[in-house]
């Protein structure tokens, strides 16, 4: 520790604070530059900072103004706040970029630009008043682009290793949208259903089962569903029309059946549920209205939303630990 009690970071910075006012010929007495932030070996200055928030502040005070009210002084600090923090992030993720030797060339920047403008069908006139109508300059978005580019491709290479979807983690994301989306819909349904009785032991209860699985594989390797309802259910009312249920309506099912329902697709089975009556596998044979997208068009898009939302939750892992090692120092709020 220094004599004076600061770190050598922390005399760093005031130099630089005081340097800086010396080069504007101005009297130390009137302050006209301030630090908002030191974060390692570098510092952020107040009127960075300022730029970087005020097309943030000026779409807040928009709509706010929008409902009629109007953004006070603590909404600007919290909205200040807010920016800084992405600024000690940038500044974090831009070290790393240094030690790693990542670049992001004017090439791309410009690529990502015509990208972007395609995207949403404008020339390229109209996509730079469209940015200025958010109260950007292109300098200034051209700016916020490159440190996007730059942020993606480090955590990209630093993170792309922790990052593993399963396809069975695939396959329940899309049976949960699908239930959804499904939810109320009305379906034809068959059914086979193995009986338990009400004073059934566990020992008893566990060999119907058992039963009722054995039902279902038959069916998945190919033995006709209707066949086996008509030989083995105990449903005596369907079991005749090959355990046809007709339409039935998803919402007038029993939970715990509507929930396998709606998660199997036209010509899919599934089971055994266990019911009232015992354990029922099931199987729809059509959907009446829906536009649910096959699993197997689905499961790329899918997967990629999968990753995305990890690289997400693994970025904020990652930044966390990065802060924890830094040197940051929030000066705005405390001198």
């Amino acid at each position: 520790m220094a004599p004076d009690g600061r770190s050598a970071v922390a005399r760093w910075a005031s130099a630089l604070a005081a340097a800086a006012l010396a080069a504007t010929g101005i009297a130390h007495a009137e302050t006209v530059e301030r630090i908002a932030a030191v974060i390692n070996d570098d510092v952020i200055l107040l009127s960075r900072l300022e730029d970087r928030a005020t097309p943030v502040i000026a779409a807040a005070a928009q709509q706010s103004a929008s409902l009629s009210q109007q953004l006070g002084e603590e909404d600007r600090q919290r909205l200040l706040k807010r920016v800084l923090m992405e600024m000690v992030d940038e500044n974090l993720v831009e070290e790393q970029a240094s030690k790693m030797q990542i670049r992001i060339t004017t090439a791309e920047v410009d690529r990502a630009l015509k990208n972007m403008a395609a995207q949403n069908n404008l020339a390229w006139p109209d996509f730079v008043r469209a940015i200025e109508g958010q109260g950007y300059s292109l300098a200034q978005y051209r700016q916020d682009l490159h440190r996007q580019l730059m942020r993606f491709k480090v955590v990209q290479s630093k993170l792309a290793s922790r990052l593993r979807v399963t396809d069975q983690e695939v396959k329940t994301y899309y049976t949960r949208q699908v239930r959804r989306a499904r939810a109320g819909d009305r379906c034809r349904l068959s059914h086979i259903v193995v009986g338990v009785q009400p004073d059934d032991g566990a020992a008893k209860v566990s060999q119907r089962r058992r039963r009722a699985k054995a039902i279902l594989a038959r069916a998945e390797q190919g033995v006709s569903f209707a066949a086996l309802a008509e030989r083995y259910s105990d449903d005596a009312s369907s079991a005749k029309n090959g355990g046809s249920l007709g339409w039935v309506d998803s919402g007038d099912l029993p939970a715990e059946l509507r929930d396998v329902v709606l998660g199997l697709g036209a010509g899919e089975m599934g089971g055994p549920v266990r019911t009232d009556d015992g354990f029922r596998v099931v199987k729809v044979l059509e959907w009446e209205a829906s536009d649910v997208r096959p699993f197997g068009e689905a499961r790329e898009e899918i997967k990629l939303r999968l990753l995305e939302k990890q690289l997400e939750q693994q970025e904020r892992v990652w930044l966390t630990e990065l802060r924890r090692k830094a040197y940051i120092d929030v000066r705005l709020w405390r001198d």
